[in-house]
């Protein structure tokens, strides 16, 4: 069975009810914003699903949070997408997926997913798909969640290796080994595999690569945050492969 979940944040929950209003059970308005959510709000009347106009103290008990923005929905999360059906579905397409390795910061996971949207990714894999789907990381997502699908498999070795039996580059990310990103195009389906800032990628996936990149720079810092190395990357791609 589906848990519900609470997703909050005015874009966030804008992107949700343009994307798909089903799945919202019952909706949290403060005042101040009530105005800006009135087809929401017509719509759940329509639908004689609840929804509760909030005092700002209020707000923050059920959101949880004081970066709730005035609004907060009770939601059906949507079902992470298994590989072998993502695979079906995309088959020939040009595509770059993402793959997210000890990445658990819900606001790194949420800025991950809006550059994921503006750069025309499809596919984020994760092994802490708890903490990419988490109410702050849709937030941070600022509504990119509705132009990507969630992944998944019984492991994230299993979930890449399927990736490169159906023919997709496999790209290994590093800040201090690895071609040039700058010098070099990045094939036309690919996976793109992002580490922790700290720990960077596994053994288990560095030896699953079929090509190592890293994002060249001045030296005067160690490295980037993995959000920012993350926006190198995909807009690179982009540019790269249109």
């Amino acid at each position: 069975m589906k848990r519900e979940r609470k997703v909050y944040g005015a874009n966030a929950c804008q992107a949700l009810f343009e994307n798909r209003p089903d799945s919202i059970i019952r909706a949290w308005f403060d005042g101040d914003i009530a105005k800006k959510f009135g087809p929401l709000m017509k719509t759940l009347a329509q639908t004689k699903r609840g929804y509760h106009l909030c005092e700002p103290e209020e707000m923050e008990r059920v959101a949880a949070t004081r970066h709730h923005e005035g609004i907060c929905l009770l939601v059906e999360p949507r079902s992470p997408v298994r590989v072998l059906d993502y695979l079906r579905k995309n088959r020939g397409r040009r595509d770059c997926v993402l793959a997210l390795e000890g990445i658990g910061n819900p606001h790194n996971l949420g800025a991950i997913v809006r550059v994921c949207a503006h750069f025309g990714v499809r596919g984020v894999l994760s092994d802490q798909p708890k903490a990419l789907q988490s109410g702050a990381a849709m937030r941070t997502a600022e509504g990119g969640f509705e132009s990507i699908t969630a992944l998944r498999d019984d492991t994230l070795v299993d979930a890449i290796g399927a990736f490169k039996s159906n023919g997709y580059a496999l790209v290994g990310t590093s800040s201090r080994h690895g071609q040039n990103l700058y010098g070099k195009e990045l094939p036309r389906r690919c996976v793109i595999m992002m580490g922790s800032e700290r720990d960077g990628l596994s053994p288990e996936l560095k030896n699953l690569a079929t090509h190592n990149i890293r994002i060249l720079g001045t030296g005067n810092v160690q490295s980037l945050n993995v959000a920012c190395a993350t926006t190198a990357i995909l807009g690179e791609a982009w540019r790269t492969r249109g």
